[in-house]
C-alpha cells in the first residue's frame, strides 16, 4: 500500500538513529542512511564533550567540517544531532537529521527537538550482540517461519513469499533467535468498528475480534513450543489515525480499545508473563499520558500545525494532538502524491480509486452524507481517500522508525516480499467470508483489507461447519425475507466471549407471503434496540 515516500518532514530528514555507550563508543546504528552514522561518528564524537549532549541541547555541524562526508546524493549542507540518555540501559540514544531549508509549517524551530525527544524516548533499539553460533537456533528459526506460513500468512495471486519474502522473514526471526531474545512482532490493526451499521453489529468488539485475538494467541503459544523465549505480538492500534476520516468519534474509538483490552485479558492466561498480545496507541507512542502541560499550550509552544477534517466527528484533545504530531512529523509530500495520481501511476491510482470506493460505501449511512447528492458523496469520498493514503503512509513511517527490529505484520494484502507480511486474522478453516448467507456465496475480493472483524459481523448458522463473516445488512435481509430465523447473541467480553448472530435456516415452503411493512422480525427488533448505534457517529 506504499508509494513514493518523498517529503521534508522530520522523518524524511532522518539520516540515522544510533545507540552509544556513555563514553562515546558506538553500539549500533540503523536507518535509511545508517552507514552515514559510522562515517561521521568520529567528527561527532570529538564534539560531544565529557557529559555528552542531551535534549533540548543539539549539536549542529556543517558537513564541510567533516572531511569524510560525501553528500553528493543526499544534498546535505548541515546536520543536527539529538541525544537522550537511556538510564535504564545505561546508554545514550541519538538521531542525526539533515537540516531543512523548507518553509513548511511543520519545520518550526521548536517542533523538531520536541519530536526528536519523543522518538528517542520510544524507539526500540536493541544492542545485544549475537550469541555463539548454534545449529539448533537455525532449525528453530526455520520452524517458526514455517509456522507463520501455515497459520497466519495471507496468500495473494502475485505472492513473492518464495521469491525472497521467506528469506527476509527468516532473517528478521534470526535477529531474535541468534540473541536468545523474545521474538517481537507488530501489527497496526484493530482500529474501531466501521461507522456503517450495515456492516457491523455494534460499536464494540464482538465474536470477530475474539476469533482474531485467539488466533494471534495461538500463534504465540505455538512459537513458545518451538523456541523457549517465545514471541509477542504488539497491536499498534490505528483507530485515532483514521477515526475522523471514517466518521467515528474519538470517544467511541477509546471505548472500543478499552473493551478490546478487556477481551484480550480474558483470553490470555492470568499467570502469563510476559503477555502474548499487547497494545500500543498513538497516545502511548507520543508519550502524552500524565503530561501536566495543557494541549493548547503544547501546540502553541512547539508549533504543531492543524490537519484537515472532512467528516463531522467529535474529537478529543489527546487524539487530535496525536494526529497533528503524526502528520507534522511523518507525512509524505502532498504535492508528490497528487502528482503521482494525476500522472495515472497504475499502482497508486488503483489504491486511490479503491479507497474512494471503500469510503463511499463506509460513509453511506453517516449523518454527514445524508443530505449530499451522489456526485457530492463521490467528491467527499475522494477527498477522504487522499487524506487516508497520506495518513496511512505517515503511520507506516512512524512504526518503521519506532520499531526497527519488529517483524511487520499487516491486515492489508501485500505480496509478502517484505518488509510487511499480510496476515489472515480469521482462520479459513473455521470462518468463511461471504456476501450473503446463500450456500454458494463467496466473499468479494477486497485488496484494501483482508476480511477483518471491524468491517464485518459474525453469523453462526445451525449445522454449518464454519461461521460466516459478512455484512450485518446481509443477515438482516436474510431474516427479513424469512430465509433464516435468529437473533443477536450478546457477548461477555470480560470472560472472553464476543457477540454474534445465531441463525437457523427456515423452510421456504412453510412461510406465508411477507408484506414489505412486516419484513423485520420481532427478534431482529430486539437486536436493533440493543445495537441501535445511538451514539451519533454510529448511526
Amino acid at each position: 500500500m506504499e508509494f513514493t515516500n518523498d517529503g521534508l518532514s522530520v522523518y524524511h530528514r532522518v539520516l540515522g538513529i544510533y545507540a552509544r555507550q556513555v563514553d562515546g563508543d558506538l553500539l549500533r546504528y540503523i536507518g535509511q542512511h545508517h552507514d552515514l552514522v559510522e562515517t561521521v561518528w568520529p567528527s561527532i564524537r570529538t564534539r560531544l564533550g565529557p557529559g555528552g549532549i542531551d535534549l533540548p541541547s543539539v549539536l549542529t555541524l556543517p558537513v564541510s567540517s567533516i572531511t569524510s562526508f560525501d553528500d553528493t546524493d543526499l544534498d546535505v549542507k548541515t546536520i543536527r544531532v539529538y541525544e537522550l540518555q537511556d538510564k535504564k540501559q545505561h546508554r545514550v540514544v541519538g538521531m542525526i537529521l539533515k537540516t531543512s531549508e523548507s518553509n513548511d509549517e511543520s519545520n518550526t524551530p521548536a517542533f523538531e527537538p520536541y519530536l526528536a525527544k519523543i522518538v528517542l524516548s520510544q524507539v526500540w533499539l536493541d544492542t545485544q550482540a549475537p550469541l555463539s553460533h548454534e545449529t539448533s537456533a537455525e532449525d528453530k528459526s526455520e520452524a517458526i517461519v514455517d509456522l507463520f506460513d501455515s497459520l497466519l500468512r495471507y496468500r495473494v495471486p502475485d505472492d513473492h513469499w518464495h521469491l525472497g519474502g521467506r528469506e527476509y522473514f527468516l532473517s528478521k526471526v534470526q535477529y531474535f533467535t541468534s540473541r536468545g531474545l523474545q521474538i517481537e512482532l507488530c501489527l497496526p490493526a484493530f482500529p474501531c468498528k466501521s461507522s456503517n451499521p450495515e456492516k457491523v453489529g455494534g460499536t464494540l468488539p464482538d465474536k470477530g475480534e475474539e476469533m482474531a485475538l485467539r488466533r494471534l494467541h495461538e500463534f504465540v503459544e505455538d512459537v513458545s513450543e518451538i523456541y523457549e523465549p517465545g514471541a509477542r505480538v504488539w497491536i499498534i492500534s490505528d483507530g485515532h489515525v483514521f477515526s475522523d476520516c471514517i466518521g467515528v468519534d474519538d470517544g467511541t474509538v477509546d471505548m472500543y480499545g478499552d473493551k478490546l483490552k478487556e477481551l484480550n485479558g480474558a483470553i490470555d492466561a492470568p499467570e502469563a508473563r510476559p503477555k502474548k498480545v499487547c497494545f500500543r496507541s498513538l497516545v502511548d507512542l507520543f508519550d502524552l499520558r500524565g503530561r501536566d502541560l495543557l494541549h493548547s499550550d503544547l501546540i502553541e509552544m512547539v508549533g504543531v500545525p492543524s490537519i484537515d477534517h472532512h467528516i463531522d466527528t467529535d474529537l478529543t484533545e489527546d487524539a487530535e494532538l496525536c494526529r497533528r504530531i503524526l502528520m507534522a512529523g511523518f507525512q509524505p509530500d502532498k504535492a508528490s502524491l497528487k502528482a503521482k495520481i494525476d500522472s495515472q501511476d497504475s499502482s497508486l491510482l488503483a489504491l486511490y480509486r479503491g479507497f474512494s470506493r471503500f469510503m463511499l460505501e463506509d460513509l453511506d449511512m453517516h449523518p454527514s452524507t445524508q443530505e449530499l447528492s451522489r456526485s457530492k458523496r463521490k467528491k467527499l469520498s475522494s477527498k477522504v481517500s487522499f487524506e487516508m493514503i497520506l495518513r496511512n503512509q505517515a503511520y507506516s513511517n512512524l512504526v518503521n522508525l519506532i520499531f526497527p527490529d519488529h517483524i511487520r505484520l499487516s491486515i492489508h494484502a501485500h505480496n509478502n516480499a517484505g518488509p510487511k507480511f499480510g496476515v489472515q486474522l480469521l482462520d479459513k478453516k473455521v470462518a468463511r467470508a461471504v456476501d450473503t448467507l446463500e450456500a454458494d456465496s463467496q466473499g468479494s475480493a477486497d485488496l484494501l483489507h483482508i476480511p477483518t472483524p471491524w468491517h464485518n459481523s459474525i453469523a453462526k448458522v445451525e449445522d454449518s461447519p464454519k461461521v460466516h463473516v459478512l455484512k450485518s445488512a446481509a443477515v438482516k435481509e436474510a431474516v427479513s425475507e424469512r430465509k433464516f430465523a435468529g437473533d443477536w447473541v450478546e457477548g461477555d467480553l470480560a470472560h472472553g466471549k464476543g457477540g454474534f448472530f445465531a441463525l437457523s435456516k427456515t423452510e421456504p415452503k412453510s412461510q406465508p407471503e411477507v408484506k414489505q411493512q412486516d419484513i423485520v422480525r420481532p427478534a431482529m427488533n430486539t437486536f436493533a434496540r440493543k445495537h441501535s448505534h445511538t451514539e451519533r457517529v454510529s448511526a
